[in-house]
């Protein structure tokens, strides 16, 4: 169709809009056409519309047709003014010596419990070092106050004797001059200035005598302080012996586990064992010339892959650094009105992105999550349990994106994962079919969306990011992450974070069907006292619902081997599988278990 067409088509339209007395919409176009860019063959001339000026109206309907859009039909160049428009201040921080996260998570990069202690034991001794380096600056500080003190007082009491000295002096001379003077007024007067000067010198006695026991208090207090001092140092002495131990033996930890702990090499090494099983097996098999010449090249190509890899991790443990120096940045960004407080190079056994960022809106906390639990029509043992896993996760806008989780949001950390298609693409799922309106408003208008089963992010420039490389992307941006977290303030989508994390991580989970002595029964007919369904919900959201599934199965296992007669459907049964199912559980993660000891552990006290 050519503008001509098109001018006389606005024509027909133009009148047919103004013959109605009903607002009307611009036809739609055909079913199947791009919503941006419109086809070339069927884009208006924008020159025809401005030779036409009474259809203005029309014109611009059509230039907004015509306009690139992003998710939800909104413009782009409004997904460019909404991001533009978020104010980021920011300033560096220098944290000093800290365990060297980077270096670390770049040779082993698997997080297991022996490199999470080795981390925990160097950032502990160096902590001890810095509380012992505070206390003996205090220590120091004070002791400089103190001779201070002593040194001021001495200056005093030198000036009091001098002055007592003279005093006596005077008293001397006034007592002599008198006994010479025989004039009655003279003497009058001599009277009259030797009260003064004996009054004067009483002063001076007291004064001193004051002095000097405040200096003999002072000059105690100045050794006490020397003491801490002393004290004081050696406890700095100890706690670099202690760094130095720690720091030796995360250095050897890093040395002797790295290559194992690499997920780069531990792929490799899969690879070349597949391939020379495929290699021993075409010989046994006598296959020909070709065939095996093809996968000798595929075997020699993985051992130089993987003896390269070895020759990068050997030389990165070699340089490898237990502690560095850390400049941190902070943001403080405002989006739609709300402060969100944002940090990077957070130091952690499973920070993999320095960049990564960590924080939470001002307007929220645990507060809040009480409160919006409390509004939520949830049972009280929801509530509490929520609350308890919402303690240990975060409150409704806090947000993490330094691990490999790429993004994690919410008060109760859902995440996008490397994929991009984690837990959170769930949520968003959820608040866009609950709320498509607080879904517009706090994702798409700034160019965040879900589709399919990953996130989408389309970018100022059209382009569109998915999956992994959308996550990565929101995970290094801090307005980006900021909108992540604003949204948690949302109360709309705080009904939704409730509703779906009472759903996902409780109801579902105790619907999971387990198996143990050829008995299948749901996870909640086990699971029913507070406690169990508490400890549940926790490594839930910290593991994983197939965490959950794997400890209770194998712990019903166990109770089976050792009790087959027991039928899980009776509940006296099921409450002596119970406490065993507890027990692995809180084997687990015994410090988060502690936060839900106050629960009943009674079979059947939890009330959905």
């Amino acid at each position: 169709m050519n503008p001509l067409c098109l001018n006389h088509s606005a024509v027909a339209l133009t009148k047919t809009f103004a013959s109605s007395s009903k607002p009307q919409t611009p036809p739609s176009l055909p079913k199947g056409t791009p919503r941006s860019p419109m086809n070339a063959s069927m884009a208006p001339s924008a020159a025809s519309f401005a030779a036409l000026g009474r259809l203005s109206p029309i014109a611009q309907w059509f230039q907004s047709a015509a306009a690139p859009t992003g998710p939800g039909g909104i413009p782009l160049a409004q997904i460019r003014q909404n991001l533009a428009g978020i104010p980021v201040q920011s300033d560096a921080r220098e944290l000093g010596p800290k365990p060297n996260f980077i270096a670390l998570n770049e040779i082993a990069s698997a997080n297991t419990p022996a490199k999470r202690a080795a981390f925990a034991e160097l950032k502990t001794a160096q902590a001890k070092l810095a509380a012992a380096e505070a206390k003996a600056l205090t220590n120091e500080q004070m002791v400089e106050t103190r001779r201070n003190a002593v040194d001021g007082l001495d200056t005093q009491i030198g000036d009091r004797s001098m002055r007592l000295a003279a005093g006596r002096e005077r008293v001397k001379e006034l007592e002599a001059e008198l006994l010479r003077t025989t004039d009655p007024d003279d003497r009058r007067a001599l009277n009259t200035d030797l009260r003064e000067a004996r009054t004067d010198l009483r002063n001076v006695e007291i004064e001193l005598s004051g002095m000097r026991t405040r200096l003999l208090a002072a000059n105690t207090s100045l050794s006490r302080s020397e003491r801490a001092l002393a004290t004081s140092k050696t406890g700095v002495e100890a706690a670099q012996r202690g760094l130095g131990a720690a720091s030796a033996k995360f250095s050897k930890w890093v040395k002797d586990n790295g290559l194992s702990h690499n997920r780069e090499l531990r792929t490799l090494n899969e690879q070349l064992r597949g391939a020379e099983r495929n290699l021993a097996r075409a010989r046994a098999r006598g296959a020909n010339a070709t065939t095996l010449q093809g996968l000798e090249n595929q075997v020699e190509f993985l051992g130089q892959q993987r003896l390269g890899k070895v020759n990068e991790l050997n030389a990165r443990i070699e340089a490898f650094e237990p502690l560095v120096d850390i400049r941190q940045n902070h943001h403080t960004i405002t989006v739609d009105g709300d402060r969100v407080r944002l940090h990077d190079n957070v130091a952690t056994y499973a920070t993999d992105t320095p960049e990564g960022l960590e924080g939470r809106s001002d307007n929220d906390g645990q507060a809040v999550v009480a409160a919006r639990l409390a509004a939520s029509g949830l049972s009280a043992d929801k509530q509490q349990i929520l609350g308890i896993v919402s303690g240990h996760e975060g409150s409704f806008s806090t947000i993490n994106t330094w691990d490999r989780a790429k993004v994690t949001a919410g008060f109760l950390q859902w995440t996008l994962g490397e994929a991009g298609s984690g837990s959170l693409v769930g949520l968003m799922k959820e608040i866009e079919r609950r709320d498509p309106a607080a879904y517009r408003e706090r994702f798409q208008r700034y160019g965040l969306d879900v589709g399919g089963r990953e996130i989408e992010l389309t970018r100022p420039d059209g382009s569109v990011l998915r999956g992994s490389d959308a996550a990565e992307a929101i995970q290094r941006d801090p307005r980006l992450a900021a909108v992540l977290s604003r949204a948690g303030t949302d109360p709309r989508i705080q009904d939704v974070q409730v509703a779906h994390g009472a759903s996902t991580k409780i109801d579902a989970v105790r619907a999971m069907r387990v198996s143990a002595g050829g008995q299948t029964i749901p996870m909640g007919q086990i699971l029913s006292s507070e406690y169990g369904v508490g400890l549940m919900t926790d490594r839930a959201v910290h593991g994983g619902e197939g965490s959950v599934r794997d400890t209770v199965t194998a712990a019903l296992a166990r109770f089976m081997q050792a009790n087959p007669q027991a039928n899980l459907s009776n509940p006296a049964w099921a409450a002596r599988a119970e406490a065993q199912v507890v027990a692995a559980l809180e084997a687990v993660d015994r410090p988060r278990a502690r936060s839900f000891h106050a629960l009943s552990r009674a079979h059947g006290s939890f009330n959905p």
